[in-house]
């Protein structure tokens, strides 16, 4: 299940390297509601050494204040020792809000097409010879 949430980015923490192969990032965004509260997502993803950017490096383009699209789901864990439920809200995407439209024309509009011509036989032609070519050894 995917879900997005607009709103404006208050806090962006610092990478928070995992272990070799893992490492996450958490930011905070203000939703656009006036009684909405902030929330916290979390940006977990492979530390690569190729040519493939990291995926909390998605962040860095972003400032506090800036308006954004979040892109989340949110996943559920049971902490057994506390005996308690703790859910997260992963991001996997990060884009501007107010992303400039691209130059070009306008699309047009969506036309339905012609209805197809139906087939009608005509009953006065004559009928088509079956069992013609059932000597011949070609298949097609």
């Amino acid at each position: 299940m995917s879900l997005e949430l607009t709103g404006k980015i208050i806090e962006k923490h610092e990478t928070q390297v995992i272990n070799d192969t893992y490492n996450k990032r958490t930011f905070v965004i203000q939703p656009d509601g006036e009684r909405d509260k902030p929330v916290q997502f979390e940006i977990f993803g492979k530390i690569d050494n190729g040519d493939k950017p990291q995926k909390v490096l998605m962040l860095d383009r972003f400032q506090i204040g800036e308006d954004v699209k979040v892109m989340f789901s949110i996943s559920s864990n049971f902490w057994e020792q506390g005996q308690k439920w703790f859910t997260k809200a992963d991001a996997f995407g990060v884009f501007p809000l107010n992303q400039p439209q691209m130059g070009g024309p306008a699309p047009l509009p969506y036309q339905q097409p012609a209805a197809p011509t139906p087939y009608i036989p005509n009953p006065s032609a004559p009928a088509p010879d079956l069992q013609a070519g059932l000597d011949d050894p070609c298949p097609f």
